[in-house]
Parts: structure tokens; C-alpha cells; sequence
């Protein structure tokens, strides 16, 4: 029930890639949530005769509910003195063994090289053009000496499998600020980025280079601000920020415990400006009531069709990253699990959600996001470890897999009735239809879900996964309707209220 947390390194692929600054730079910024120091963000750009090799390494230190995590990321994008890209390296570490993505460019268009894309295409937008970071640096820098008060622009988000990002700047004023023992005239920006409906303040040198950037992003306020390099490290020495209690979602109208729920009804509304749908998938059935309000019911007992895509999709028999079935002793583990001759599929497949549960025997926050090998051999983890570990169980037996992301209704201080956390937990598909199955409950699933998008995990769409849920951060509203039964709301919908 942590997976809200896992966000924040998201988030910060978009500021790095608005960076601009001058041929050769090496920038340090300190990064603070809710006014606690608790990161950097380093960038350098170095040119040779023949390459431009620009970097970006984050490094997060937050508390977990009383556990202290390190999580960071970087990238590595080398290009020539033309602009054509050469390739892109993508470095995860959220605590458990550091998860590694590699592209190249053939004819100017991204293809990842790692296991789970046997060097396929990175995305299906290849041909829509798109700036490299030496040439973000260069147009920003043009348009700004230009006085454009409006600059737009597309680059590659390596964190989300090399999708096509589109940042928009807008400039709303100046103010005179000492920076690094210079008093400098800077400008005053807005930027967006396509999806998001987070709006994010920027100041910025004549040059384009970032001096500050804030923006609430659910958790609470996040500033990344240009500092020298003993500032910048010093930020990790600092008590972090708690950030468990920020990620929880109210809700009304809620019985104390779900856990033996079959099913339940909710409604559900999103206060951004980007237009959300919720998957109708599993035990979730929607029904839109007005744009970013749905009702949803949940029938733990039941399953739901897959599409003709979905029974197609290579990536849901595969390993990756994060669900590592070629591993051997992920391999061993499910292959030497007690097999019962009479089982139903169904039933085979929730005695290895048990397995898997008793495997992970130290429930704890201290892995943001380790892959199926972290969990079986470290026996550590929260949502995210069970999760991945169930599939790759369910996909060496021979069953497609993915992973859900959404919420989970738990007790919670200071919440009346409880709230949903954000949490993980797996899908498999049985004889074409989708079954949820979450090995961190008492049963195999149970009516306090609530389903907000599935991955398969392969190449990219875990991080674009988790940096969409992002936008939803302290943006997501719930109220219970009925539980087994039980009428809690009678009220038609004005999408209003919280019990906290």
C-alpha cells in the first residue's frame, strides 16, 4: 500500500527534461517536499568532437511510515554534433536490484534493447518529430533571447518507454534573485507538459537555464531549486519528509473492514483537468455519471472478457525487468510448489497467491518497487513485491499477467472510516477471462479495490504507469454506496465531501 510514493521520481523526468543551459554545464539542484530537504537532481552535458553526452542523475531519501527509502534514477542520451540521436541508457534503483532500460535509434527513431522488447520499436509514434536534449537547450535559448512569452516544444520521457512528451512554457513575468552569489534578472515561467494537469512555476536565466521550479503534486509542495553541489548532497543528511498519510484517499459512508466483502458499489470522481477514465476489467464494472465521475461496482467473485488485443499480447507471457521468469530461482521456487491433481485453475492459481504471501514474510516498506527475484530471495516487501512475484508464478504456469494498480480501502488514523491506499496487486487470464488475485489479503480478492490502470510491466509502461497515477495524487475523491448489501448511500451524486 505504498505505490503513491513511488510517484514522486517520476515527476522529476518531466523538470529534467525542460533543462536548457549553455555547451558544457554541470548543475546541481537540492530538491524539497513539503519544505524537507530530501534529494538532488544533478545534471552535466559534456561535448567531444564528434558526441554531445547529456546526464541526469535524481537521488530521493522519504519516510515510508517510519521506514526511511532511497530511491533514485538517471539518465545517460548521447547524440552527435547534428542533433541525431546515438542512444539512451535509463538507470531505476527503488531499493531491491537496479532495473536498467537501452535504446538505440536506427533512422532517428527510438527501439529498446532490453529482453522484454527483443528490439522492437519503443513506441508507436517514431515518426512525429522531436527535439534531443542539446537541441532543447538550443531552441529554448533561441526562443528566449527572441522574447517569446509562449515556447512549446516535444522531446523523448526515457522514463516512460520513449514516449513523445510536449512541453509547454509560458512566461508571466521577471524578478531580479541572487543565484549562487550573482544577482541575475530572471524570467518567470509556467510549464506544462501534455497529460499532466500539474502546473509547474519556473524561473529561468536569460539562457534558459532552471533556476527553481515548484508545484504541488498531491504529496504537498515540491521545489527543485539550483544550489552548489555541498547544498545539493547535504539534502539527503536531512530528516525526510513523511509521505505515507499524503498518498491516502478519503472516503464517505464506508463500513470499518472490507476484507471479507464480495461485493460493494462507489462512486468515484477526479478533480483534474485531464480527462480520466477508470477500466472496466476484473471484478470492476464502470458507469460514467458526468465527465471524471463514475460509478463502480465490485463483484470479487467474478471476472471480466479480455479483448482480442489482450489475448494477443506477447508481453503478458514474458519476462521483464520487474517479473524476471527467466530468473532460476524464481523458476525453481513456482516449479517446486505442491501441485493438487483435482484443483480447478482457479484454485491452482490462488494456492500460489498463498505461496507467494508466505514467501514474503517481512511485510515491510523498505523496497519501493523490487523485482519478483528481489522478493523471493530477500522474503521483503509490500504491494509491489507481491505483485510481481504472483505473475511471474502465474505467467511460468503458463497464464498471461499483469499488474493492477489502484486502491485499497485500510483502516487509517485520523479517518473516520478508513481511506483508500494506493496499492498493487495482479491479474491473470483464465480460459479469456480476468481474474484479480492480491496475495497481501486474507482472500484471493475482495470488494475494497479500486482499479485505476493495469501494465504488463515490459520496457517502460511500469514507470509510465506509475507517473500517469501520479496526476491523481490528492486529486481522487470515493464514496461508498454499498457494501454486501448494505445501503450506505442513498443520496444522489453532487461529488462533494470527505470524512477526514
Amino acid at each position: 500500500m505504498s505505490v503513491g510514493l513511488s510517484l514522486v521520481v517520476a515527476w522529476l523526468m518531466t523538470i529534467s527534461a525542460s533543462f536548457s543551459g549553455v555547451t558544457e554545464q554541470d548543475l546541481w539542484y537540492r530538491i524539497t517536499i513539503r519544505d524537507a530537504p530530501c534529494g538532488y537532481l544533478h545534471e552535466t552535458v559534456r561535448e567531444s568532437p564528434t558526441r554531445i553526452r547529456t546526464e541526469s542523475l535524481e537521488h530521493l531519501r522519504i519516510d515510508r511510515g517510519g521506514t526511511v527509502v532511497e530511491l533514485s534514477q538517471g539518465t545517460t542520451f548521447e547524440e552527435d554534433q547534428r542533433g541525431t540521436p546515438l542512444s539512451a541508457t535509463v538507470r531505476i534503483d527503488t531499493g531491491g536490484r537496479p532495473v536498467r532500460h537501452e535504446y538505440d535509434f536506427p533512422e532517428g527513431h527510438p527501439r529498446a534493447l532490453s529482453r522484454e522488447s527483443g528490439g522492437q520499436s519503443a513506441r508507436e509514434d517514431a515518426n512525429d518529430a522531436w527535439l534531443t536534449p542539446s537541441e532543447v537547450r538550443a531552441f529554448l535559448k533561441a526562443r528566449i533571447a527572441a522574447g517569446a512569452t509562449r515556447v512549446t516544444y516535444r522531446t523523448l520521457d526515457p522514463y516512460a518507454g520513449m514516449r513523445l512528451l510536449e512541453i509547454e512554457l509560458t512566461r508571466v513575468g521577471s524578478e531580479r534573485r541572487e543565484v549562487l552569489g550573482r544577482t541575475l534578472e530572471l524570467g518567470r515561467w509556467r510549464m506544462r507538459s501534455d497529460g499532466s494537469s500539474i502546473l509547474v512555476e519556473e524561473l529561468r536565466t536569460a539562457e534558459g537555464i532552471l533556476v527553481s521550479s515548484v508545484a504541488d503534486v498531491g504529496l504537498g509542495m515540491m521545489t527543485v531549486e539550483l544550489v552548489d553541489r555541498e547544498t545539493a548532497l547535504r539534502a539527503l543528511d536531512a530528516p525526510p519528509p513523511e509521505l505515507l498519510d499524503a498518498t491516502l484517499v478519503p472516503i464517505r459512508n464506508m463500513v470499518g473492514r472490507t476484507d471479507d466483502a464480495v461485493t460493494a458499489g462507489y462512486r468515484v470522481f477526479f478533480d483534474t483537468d485531464r480527462s480520466w477514465e477508470l477500466p472496466d476489467s476484473g471484478s470492476q464494472h464502470v458507469r460514467t455519471l458526468r465527465p471524471g465521475g463514475f460509478e463502480v461496482t465490485i463483484d470479487a467473485a467474478s471476472g471480466s472478457t479480455a479483448s482480442a488485443k489482450e489475448l494477443a499480447d506477447p508481453a503478458l507471457r514474458s519476462a521483464s525487468a520487474y517479473i524476471d521468469i527467466d530468473d532460476p530461482g524464481v523458476r525453481r521456487f513456482f516449479r517446486e510448489l505442491e501441485k493438487r491433481p483435482g484443483d480447478t485453475t482457479l484454485e491452482a492459481c490462488d494456492r500460489l497467491r498463498v505461496a507467494v504471501a508466505r514467501q514474503v514474510s517481512n511485510k515491510t516498506f523498505g523496497v519501493a518497487f523490487g523485482s519478483a527475484s528481489d522478493a523471493l530471495r530477500s522474503r521483503s516487501g509490500d504491494c509491489t513485491e507481491h505483485a510481481v512475484l504472483l505473475a511471474a508464478g502465474f505467467r511460468l504456469a503458463g497464464l498471461p499477467a499483469r499488474i493492477a494498480t489502484g486502491l485499497v480501502h485500510a483502516p487509517a488514523s485520523g479517518f473516520e472510516h478508513g481511506a483508500f491506499a494506493w496499492h498493487m496487486w495482479t491479474q491473470v487470464l483464465i480460459d479469456g477471462v480476468w481474474w484479480d488475485f492480491d496475495a497481501t489479503r486474507k482472500n484471493r480478492f475482495d470488494a475494497g479495490h479500486l482499479l485505476v490502470s493495469t501494465s504488463s510491466l515490459d520496457g517502460g509502461t511500469g514507470e509510465r504507469a506509475l507517473s500517469e497515477m501520479l496526476l491523481l495524487l490528492g486529486r481522487m475523491r470515493v464514496e461508498a454506496i454499498c457494501v454486501d448489501g448494505l445501503v450506505l448511500d442513498e443520496k444522489t451524486t453532487d461529488g462533494r465531501g470527505d470524512d477526514r
